[in-house]
């Protein structure tokens, strides 16, 4: 999911780049397209991947075969209910939320 950050410039243009991270820093339409590409296209899908190096999504830097169907997606908003993540449930089978004590998660 992380390959679906804004990236730095656009942050900066919409006054967001402190908040990096925060929900409305995704492109959460591109995101919701990968995964309706994945579920329904039946041809190979690149997805974005993300460079640590230098905080910044890369275009196009994974790819995922017809093949291979069982995708695995983690990510802190991918259940929420609005600005667009909503869109993301339906394409998902299974869902898994993981709930720990804050003193270990920190």
């Amino acid at each position: 999911m992380d390959g679906y950050h804004y990236p730095q410039a656009r942050l900066v243009e919409l006054g967001r780049r402190d908040r990096m991270g925060a929900p409305d820093t995704f492109d959460v339409g591109a995101f919701v397209a990968t995964l309706d590409a994945v579920r329904f296209s039946g041809a190979e899908v690149l997805a974005r991947g993300f460079d640590r190096t230098i905080e910044e999504p890369v275009a196009d830097s994974i790819r995922i075969s017809p093949e291979k169907r069982t995708i695995i997606v983690e990510g802190n908003y991918l259940l929420c209910g609005d600005g667009g993540w909503e869109a993301v449930a339906p394409l998902l089978d299974t869902t898994f939320f993981v709930r720990i004590d804050d003193e270990v998660r920190h």
